[in-house]
Parts: C-alpha cells; sequence; structure tokens
C-alpha cells in the first residue's frame, strides 16, 4: 500500500476527493508566475479557521472536495452561530489555482431537519487576482465581517420563504426560472418535481417557497461539489436571498443586482 498522500492524489486524479483540513496540506501548488500567485488550499483554509477563533465561533462540522487534479477546492464549515430552530450558519468555500475561480465566501445555513444546504444570492471575494500583493488574513478579516452581516440578512430571507405561499402554477414557473440561469442540468427537473409534489417530510409539505428551495436542495446534494456550489448559489438569487452586504466589485454581485 501507497502512502496516505499517494493514494490521496490518485482519488484525485479520478475525480472529485473528498478530504480532510489535514490532507490539504499534502496538495501540491503550481509554482507562481509573475502575474498569478497560487494559494495554497491549506493557507486558504487555515486563514478562515483562524478568524473564526478570532470570533469566538466554533466549527461543528467542515467538509471539503478537490477536484482538477486537486488545483480546485470546494468546502462548507458548519458553524455554531445564528442557531435558530431549524437550521445554523454554514461558510460556503472555494479556491482554484488553476485561474478558473476566485477565492470566494458564500453566506449559508445548514438545515437540521434533512442537512439541506442553503446558500445567499451573493458570494464574497476575497485576493481577486491571486496577485500575490494582497494580505489575505486581512482580506479574509472582512469577508468574515460581511458574512456574520449577510447571515442575519439571510435569516430574514428565509423567514419570508416560509411565510410566502405559492400555487402549483407558480411553483413551476420558479423551476423554469432556476433553469434559465444555466446552472441546473435539466436532466435534474424531474427529481426536484418529485421532491416538492411528493414532499415526504412534514416541514416541507406546506406549499410554500421555502418547500420549493428545500425540493432543489435535496435534488443538488447528488452533484458534484462544482456544480452543486454554482447551483446552490444561483438558487439564492432566484429566490432573492442576497445578503445585502456591498461586494460590487464581485461580477456575481452585479449580477444579481441588475435582475
Amino acid at each position: 500500500m501507497g502512502t496516505p498522500g499517494a493514494l490521496l492524489l490518485t482519488d484525485i486524479r479520478r475525480g472529485t476527493a473528498y478530504v480532510t483540513r489535514a490532507e490539504l496540506a499534502s496538495l501540491p501548488t503550481p509554482p507562481p508566475t509573475k502575474t498569478f500567485a497560487p494559494v495554497p488550499h491549506a493557507e486558504f483554509v487555515g486563514h478562515i479557521v483562524a478568524a473564526l477563533r478570532a470570533r469566538k465561533i466554533e466549527i461543528q462540522r467542515e467538509d471539503f472536495a478537490v477536484m482538477r487534479g486537486g488545483l480546485m477546492l470546494f468546502g462548507v464549515m458548519d458553524l455554531r452561530h445564528g442557531r435558530k430552530g431549524d437550521g445554523c450558519a454554514a461558510l460556503g468555500l472555494r479556491n482554484s489555482n488553476n485561474k478558473r475561480l476566485s477565492m470566494e465566501i458564500a453566506v449559508g445555513m445548514r438545515v437540521v431537519v434533512c442537512d439541506n444546504l442553503v446558500f445567499s444570492g451573493d458570494l464574497i471575494a476575497l485576493h481577486r487576482r491571486h496577485t500575490g500583493k494582497v494580505n489575505l488574513a486581512g482580506e479574509v478579516k472582512k469577508a468574515l465581517d460581511r458574512f456574520t452581516a449577510g447571515f442575519v440578512n439571510l435569516k430574514h430571507g428565509l423567514a419570508k420563504l416560509k411565510d410566502t405561499a405559492i400555487t402549483d402554477d407558480e411553483a413551476r414557473k420558479r423551476i423554469l426560472d432556476v433553469l434559465k440561469t444555466g446552472t441546473v442540468p435539466s436532466r435534474f427537473v424531474k427529481e426536484i418535481l418529485h421532491h416538492y409534489f411528493e414532499a415526504s417530510l412534514p416541514a416541507f409539505q406546506p406549499r410554500t417557497l421555502w418547500s420549493l428551495h428545500n425540493a432543489f436542495t435535496l435534488t443538488f446534494r447528488g452533484m458534484s461539489p462544482q456544480i452543486a456550489f454554482a447551483a446552490t448559489t444561483a438558487l439564492g438569487q432566484v429566490f432573492e436571498l442576497e445578503s445585502a452586504f456591498d461586494d460590487r466589485s464581485n461580477p456575481r454581485r452585479a449580477t444579481a443586482l441588475a435582475r
């Protein structure tokens, strides 16, 4: 048997690998160039962990997945913060060392009854150009300031979803609106319809926007991390769950504002 690191890299080459925080440190980082300074995934996550500790926010659970030979990272941290009845704060994160994505944080909530994940329609961008000239610890600190403020607004938005009753025709139209974003493959429509119109969990049987939102996120659990992250964020935009922090330099924020 090879070393754990060798086994991990073999799994990554096959596609997606689910890894621990400690295993992130074993992933190679490409060398910097004059215009691009890759940030090790372990360093990015380490700054987030340190900033959360400074705020005395405890991490209850964390999940990380890497793709594209370990160059792309997607993760979620469930936090002991903002716990209210049916959920707690969740911090989504992603980073890429192949120039495909910026380092970004998502404002989210983990739904306790079904383990679904909710993201705001906004993403908080950090260190946008990977130039190596930005204080990453400082950027993460500012991002978490926006995260905590955004989570308050997200909870207000979710309360509105729970209070908004919809007809079956309105539900079908909202599903089409999400498909038009191009982030949810059409092959998942049948499963979304099933989860909504044949809801098995009592919490999601009321015909509300909240139940419809959870029909989507139940379906997203079967997607790859990359597609699920993008789809959950797009869902937040369609359901108007923007976090109201000012991040106008983020192109996704500009798109949401223009809708």
